[in-house]
């Protein structure tokens, strides 16, 4: 009985300690969120209009109602006139 105890306890170690590798292991939100705006930035640095505009969400609304193929064509505009 003890010796079934102690393999059932082992595995029960082995498990958490591998959810807690498993949960360190993930990058934290703030890093997620300065490596997109990283990426974006380099996107617009490269004047991709394109690039730009797959950040942004499908049901982006700018202002007066501007679409998100609108503000695809504007970055566009803004690229070309600088």
């Amino acid at each position: 009985m003890r010796a079934r105890f102690g393999a059932g306890a082992g595995w029960a170690c082995v498990l958490v300690l591998w959810s807690l590798l498993l949960g360190c292991s993930r990058t934290p939100p703030e890093q997620q969120l300065r490596e997109s705006l990283g990426q974006l930035q380099a996107a617009l640095e490269r004047r991709d209009a394109s690039a730009m505009s797959d950040w942004l969400a499908d049901d982006f609304v700018g202002l007066d109602g501007m679409d998100r193929d609108a503000a695809r064509r504007l970055a566009r505009v803004m690229f070309l006139r600088h």
